[in-house]
Parts: C-alpha cells; structure tokens; sequence
C-alpha cells in the first residue's frame, strides 16, 4: 500500500504522543527540538488517506481517553499495551515502520 500519512506514536518519558503525518521522521525532529525528553517512533501506521488517519487517530484518542496527559499525549496501562502490541513485527502485522528503542 501506498501511505498518504501514518498514525503514528512517538514515546518519551513515560509518554505516548498518538498523532498523523505524512513524514514521521520529520514529525520526530519538530517534536524533539526542545524537548528535554529523548524521542522514539514507537509505531507508525501506514493510511491511504488523511480521512482514514483522522478517523483511526480519534478512535486511539477516544480508547484511551481515561489516560490522556495533555493534549495527544498518553500514559498508563492500556497505552504501553497499545505501544506495545503495534510496535511488534508479527508476519502478520504491517503497522512497525520503525522502532528506536524501548517503549517506555
């Protein structure tokens, strides 16, 4: 498939920032400068369309609403189990483009 933009997670700290970009690794850079935290991607799914990334990121937003920290970030239980299940390589999953480091 060819993405149009990813939802992405982008750990640091204890949190996870749940997002949309067309670039994630560029996203990364803007998110990091001044940001006292180090950064990783800790998962980015590929979308077809921005309509569809916007849909799946407020469906992430909304399950995880009771862990929300300040604006898209997340921390708590069910957010690293999140991160953790779309960081995974399993064959049959193609949602880890990229993965720099632990979770959390």
């Amino acid at each position: 498939m060819s993405a149009e933009c990813y939802v992405y997670g982008i750990h640091g700290g204890s949190g996870l920032k749940i997002g949309m970009a067309n670039h994630v690794l560029a996203r990364l850079r803007e998110l990091q400068t001044g940001n006292p935290v180090g950064l990783g991607v800790a998962f980015a799914i590929p979308c077809s369309s921005r309509a569809i990334a916007a849909h799946l990121e407020d469906w992430l937003h909304t399950e995880l609403v009771e862990e929300r920290r300040i604006g898209e970030w997340f921390s708590g239980r069910r957010t690293a189990w999140l991160a953790a299940v779309l960081s995974s390589n399993g064959e049959d999953r193609q949602v880890a483009l990229y993965h720099s480091g632990p979770l959390f």
